[in-house]
């Protein structure tokens, strides 16, 4: 390509790769700042615009710029958001749709290769980006049609109430009753609710009072009045909320906001539109901002949108995930190698055979992990601890089918571990975290690409053999699932830690 060596030709490659997973933490951040539709747009609008400017490309270095760079930014921030978007619109098949998503690789794996030829030899290299760069922006209006959910986000000195959804269902989760200086407080709601929330628990609200004390940054008192109508959310079917844009003023130091009322409508399942019963409650915050919460506010923004980092549950399923993952990617580029050094040459049948696995595994285990007979983590685990099995055995395998069989196998426990760690994350992680750590769940294994080109010529160049490269990578996965079966117990100590620092919070004496 452009008169290179292919070490050059192929770094272009490596870098989009890399660039797409280390730019997670920035994706993260547009996605809570600007909203999910918004980030996924940008993304599709600059991967397009970055294909077709390769059309006009006639050197290395510019190629890997607009490929390796704006490519990789374009892809990530159209790509990466998207668990985040499964489980907002598929919170119950949140495991079989992010299979269907990763299976489009598959699917491609078979139509692609014929259909690039095609183009390369028709229309050139150039102009095959030009088309390609047509075909992704079809993307754009299908991101468009994406809804966001309800937003509410606290920047500097400002209070934004974003109402970006309409219909709001009601559960029964999250329903908790305490006892505090004889009156009850009900639905004590958690530290999502004051950034994004979607879902609004009520049951036997019979003293209209919420309890909020739990929300972060929250010095002031809410109150909510008039919900002794709303007995159980059993027989509601859906919310309909109108919120005053009061809110929106800008906050001034020590300054209390006025009373604002909101009103609600709740629909019973047996009931019809038209006997809908209306329940008034009114908001009153106290909220008091020092000089030294004001000149923090963004501070207070960024920090709270990447505090994610230092959740250990968040850096183990990081940690294995990187253990897992590079193995992958080692795998698609030796494949080839492997087998036509044990003299098989069969190239297309095992590929499709591979191909064909991997559609199976990302389905099959996606389907399985929603049936719900074993958690997201124990699959992940056990798929994990076999595929580091199999690969460290590879160098005894010699012939055709013996070559079938294991890429077949490998296929299909890829395909799992490639579904499974969006469940754990999805089920591990704080629920306010979970846009950031989608995100940039890739990160380290984002680093450790661009270790892999001389991994891979040490093994090839001076060992002349990949079989250290399995018995190392196989190692690794298992490893791997130990650092994941640790999550659980991670994520316990989070809690633990965080009950604490409340519970201190609210009996501790103020100063």
């Amino acid at each position: 390509m452009f008169g290179t060596e292919r070490e050059q030709a192929a770094f272009p490659f490596t870098l989009q790769y890399a660039v797409k997973n280390l730019s997670g933490p920035f994706i993260g951040y547009i996605g809570n700042k600007f909203g999910l539709r918004c980030t996924t747009v940008l993304g599709c609008l600059l991967s397009s615009v970055s294909l077709a400017a390769c059309f006009l490309v006639k050197d290395i270095l510019s190629f890997t710029i607009l490929w390796g760079i704006a490519f990789g930014v374009g892809f990530g921030l159209s790509t990466m958001l998207i668990p985040k978007i499964l489980q907002l619109y598929f919170p119950k098949s949140f495991n079989l749709v992010q299979g269907i998503f990763l299976s489009g690789g598959s699917i491609g794996s078979f139509v692609f290769p014929a259909v690039g030829e095609y183009l390369l030899l028709t229309y050139g290299t150039s102009g095959t980006f030009l088309i390609l760069s047509g075909f992704v922006l079809h993307s754009v209006p299908l991101a468009m049609l994406l809804e966001c959910q309800e937003t509410i986000t606290k920047i500097g000195s400002h209070v934004e109430v974003q109402e970006k959804g309409e219909i709001l269902e009601l559960t029964k989760d999250l329903t908790t009753l305490e006892e505090e200086n004889g009156s009850k407080f009900v639905c004590r709601l958690n530290s999502e609710d004051i950034y994004s929330k979607k879902h609004y628990p009520v049951e036997d609200a019979k003293s209209g009072m919420i309890d909020v004390f739990s929300l972060p940054n929250s010095n002031f008192d809410k109150n909510y009045t008039g919900l002794k109508d709303c007995r159980s959310t059993d027989s509601v079917k859906s919310q309909h909320k109108n919120a005053e844009s009061g809110l929106d003023a800008p906050l001034k130091r020590n300054e209390h906001l006025a009373e604002h009322e909101c009103q609600t409508k709740v629909v019973s399942k047996d009931s019809n539109p038209d006997s809908m019963e209306n329940v008034n409650f009114s908001i009153k915050k106290s909220l008091k901002y020092h000089a030294e919460n004001m000149s923090q506010g963004s501070f207070n923004f960024i920090s709270r949108n990447f505090k994610v980092f230092f959740d250990p549950a968040y850096i183990l399923v990081c940690i294995s995930m990187s253990f897992l993952l590079v193995p992958i990617s080692v795998l698609y580029t030796i494949m080839v190698d492997t087998w036509r050094d044990k003299g098989v040459s069969e190239d297309v049948t095992i590929l499709m055979t591979f191909a064909i696995a991997g559609l199976v595994g990302r389905l099959g285990f996606g389907f399985l992990s929603d049936l719900k007979c074993t958690s997201p983590l124990s699959m992940y685990a056990l798929t994990s601890v076999i595929c580091g099995l199999v690969m460290i055995g590879f160098p005894w395998l010699h012939g055709f089918y013996a070559m079938v069989v294991f890429f077949a196998v490998v296929g299909v426990l890829m395909g799992g571990i490639m579904v499974t760690p969006t469940g754990v994350i999805r089920d591990y992680i704080e629920k306010e975290n979970l846009t950031m750590a989608f995100s940039s769940r890739n990160v380290l294994f984002g680093l450790l690409t661009l270790a892999q080109p001389p991994v891979i010529g040490y093994f090839r160049e001076t060992l002349q053999s990949y079989d250290g490269l399995f018995y190392f990578y196989g190692s690794g996965c298992t490893f791997g699932a130990v650092i994941a079966l640790c999550v659980p117990m991670a994520a316990r100590y989070r809690d633990k830690k965080k009950q604490e620092e409340r519970s201190c919070a609210k009996f501790c004496p103020k100063h």
